[in-house]
């Protein structure tokens, strides 16, 4: 929102991480578009994910969706898209992004909560998922919306920011054995 603290978005923070744990070069290309649906992800695969042919790709579509689509159909394009990427470029690596919490007090995103179970069941070697609703679930038994969130509905705030940055560090750096 280019105001104090400014606070890069996740993706950029964990770039940052791998670079100071491994030292390596890496190149972001953030290709997301906010508020678009699966099925623009569909659309779009080729030209914002296929022509770069990323080693990671973080994945991160079903929450706009909810509420417009059913989970069958969001489902169906997540699977296209993984299968697509796989098939393709063979040496991508993927995180699927589970749905974040939102408020049940905005009127969006009812039920994203249902899309967790179907998408961790698309975990597999090569594919692995972060339950974003149930970690951000687990802090509302200490925090409220206000705290976790830039709007009150759902987009994340500079604290859940981190907090996803952190996450998705722990699935891709072994702290432990460094």
């Amino acid at each position: 929102y280019k105001r104090e603290p400014f606070m890069p978005g996740y993706p950029e923070l964990v770039k940052r991480g791998l670079h100071k744990v491994y030292g390596s070069d890496i190149t972001l290309i953030n290709n997301a578009v906010g508020g678009t649906q699966s099925g623009w992800g569909v659309e779009t695969l080729e030209e914002r994910v296929l022509s770069q042919s990323p080693d990671l790709l973080l994945l991160g579509f079903g929450n706009n969706d909810c509420g417009q689509h059913p989970i069958d159909k969001i489902m169906d394009n997540l699977i296209y898209m993984i299968q697509t990427v796989q098939n393709r470029l063979p040496q991508c690596e993927i995180i699927l992004l589970g749905p974040s919490i939102a408020n049940p007090d905005s009127g969006f995103i009812a039920w994203s909560d249902e899309l967790a179970a179907p998408q961790r069941a698309l975990e597999k070697e090569g594919l692995a998922y972060y339950n974003v609703w149930r970690n951000m679930a687990s802090v509302l038994a200490f925090k409220d919306f206000a705290a976790m969130t830039g709007n009150g509905i759902a987009h994340p705030n500079d604290w859940t920011t981190r907090v996803y940055s952190s996450n998705l560090l722990a699935m891709l750096v072994d702290y432990e054995n460094l």
